[in-house]
């Protein structure tokens, strides 16, 4: 299926590992190039750990230094209590346009990570000016 244009998206993490309990903090996404109430944060956590937790936040800033959380309906987090489990969940973003940069941070925590205890996350929007399909 093609891209129809105006729709964007960006990596706002790549898929890697943390230690336990160790925030990793997304890209930083410059809201001007954000259509108002487009925003969604597409987010994988694989869990191959008993009792890990992963946990994603949101940030915004009027910088691009200073962040601070954004209080959203969802606060997502998923936890693995038995076995290996791929979980995703799009998260749509509040209307964040007051602010010039948002991020995502996602952590994963509980019992010691392994290797294969993975988090993701994708930024997608419209452009300003681009009709909702």
């Amino acid at each position: 299926m093609a891209t129809i244009s105006g729709q964007r998206s960006l990596v706002g993490l790549a898929s890697l590992t943390s230690a336990n309990g160790a925030a990793r903090n997304g890209a930083t996404l410059q809201l001007g190039t954000v259509a108002p109430g487009s925003l969604l944060v597409d987010i994988t956590f694989t869990l191959v750990t008993a009792l890990v937790v992963g946990t994603a936040a949101f940030q915004v800033s009027d910088d691009g230094v200073t962040f601070r959380p954004l209080a959203t309906l969802n606060n997502a987090a998923f936890v693995n209590t038995t076995a290996a489990v791929t979980t995703s969940l799009v998260v749509p973003i509040p209307d964040p346009s007051a602010f010039r940069f948002f991020r995502v941070v996602l952590t994963l925590s509980g019992a010691t990570t392994a290797a294969g205890d993975l988090s993701v996350a994708t930024y997608k929007w419209r452009k300003p000016g681009y009709a909702q399909i």
